[in-house]
């Protein structure tokens, strides 16, 4: 070794003060040191979020929780022609789970407007009728009051009324 090394306590020293790196206790490696604190850092970083996000977890072998899962059914039949999920996965509210075909609904529809258009029209024919009634009525009356026509045929205006 060199004229102004020592040797103390089996550690090499010099007369600079640096010592050899071979015999440095690894607690005084700062290049060791370092990345070891912030690995273990992070690792208790990861494990404090791990463990926060299982504190609701529950694991099942493909079971449902029953609060979880709802039976949805369609108060008409009909076929689907869109199907926007699966069977056991998570919706949100107002999301479109399934269509269903509306040409049935369509051509009911399509009907019930064509018998409401009959309806309207057959008033006008209805109110001849009523007016036709009630004079056959007022003169049948008459005519009965008179003793012209039976109680029979009196009846019968009176019921056609």
């Amino acid at each position: 070794m060199a004229q102004n090394d020592e040797v103390k306590n089996n550690v090499t020293v010099s007369s600079k003060g640096d010592e050899n790196i071979d015999e440095v206790p690894l607690y005084k490696k700062k290049r060791l040191i370092i990345p070891l604190l912030l690995l273990l850092i992070a690792a208790a970083i990861a494990g404090y979020f791990w463990y926060m996000n299982m504190q609701n977890f529950v694991s099942t072998d493909d079971a449902y929780i029953g609060a979880n899962s709802v039976s949805i059914s369609s108060k008409i039949l009909g076929r689907i022609v869109y199907l926007g999920t699966n069977e056991a996965d998570t919706v949100k509210a107002g999301e479109v789970l399934v269509k269903l075909d509306d040409a049935d609904l369509r051509a009911q529809k399509s009907s019930a407007l064509a018998e409401l258009e009959l309806a309207q029209k057959n008033i006008t024919l209805a109110e001849v009728n009523l007016r036709r009634a009630q004079d056959d009525f007022s003169r049948g009356e008459d005519q009965y009051n008179n003793g012209v026509i039976t109680k029979e045929q009196y009846d019968h205006l009176q019921n056609a009324l």
